[in-house]
């Protein structure tokens, strides 16, 4: 919930292309989560540049130097998004180690039902709801919500649950 509630508040200060690069670096925090709590990798040389590389590559494309006709980024916005990142990256790692119901639809329901609860209740209470009329929202945009819904969410999320959990065993690694 952390991660999407801050990468929604973060697309209101940085421009989506900029957080799509930002949030790039998940694979380089899910690497260092492995090393660091799980154990399933070892930080070595090659690992190393890989990862610097990486962090290069996104520092180059969001660096205010670079100058490609861009504002400034917002620096609150660009914090959120590491801080997503890495929260989306921990929260990854750590679903391999932590006992979850057997059933990946299950638990990737429960996640997705805390979540919406959570961030729901986050936005009444800062007031995002604030002026919003049901009436004013074309059947296109319901339509949307409904796609969006159900294939942005029930099934990637669930996709998604099932490749990560997986991802261990098709890569050959063993827990420590």
């Amino acid at each position: 919930m952390l991660n999407y509630g801050l990468l929604f508040w973060a697309e209101k200060r940085v421009p989506s292309g900029i957080a799509a690069v930002m949030m790039a670096t998940i694979p380089v925090f899910m690497a260092l989560a492995e090393i660091l709590f799980l154990r399933t990798q070892r930080l070595t040389l090659r690992l190393a540049s890989a990862l610097l590389i990486g962090i290069a590559g996104v520092a180059v494309l969001v660096s205010r130097s670079v100058g490609f006709g861009e504002a400034a980024i917002d620096t609150s916005g660009a914090i959120a998004l590491v801080v997503a990142a890495i929260s989306w990256s921990l929260a990854s790692v750590l679903t391999r180690k932590l006992h979850l119901p057997e059933s990946k639809v299950m638990s990737s329901g429960a996640q997705m039902l805390a979540g919406g609860i959570l961030l729901t209740l986050t936005a009444a209470i800062l007031g995002e709801f604030r002026g919003f009329q049901v009436n004013a929202v074309s059947t296109g945009a319901w339509l949307a919500l409904v796609y969006l819904i159900v294939a942005g969410s029930m099934v990637a999320f669930t996709a998604c649950g099932l490749f990560i959990t997986s991802l261990p065993q098709k890569l050959g690694h063993k827990r420590m």
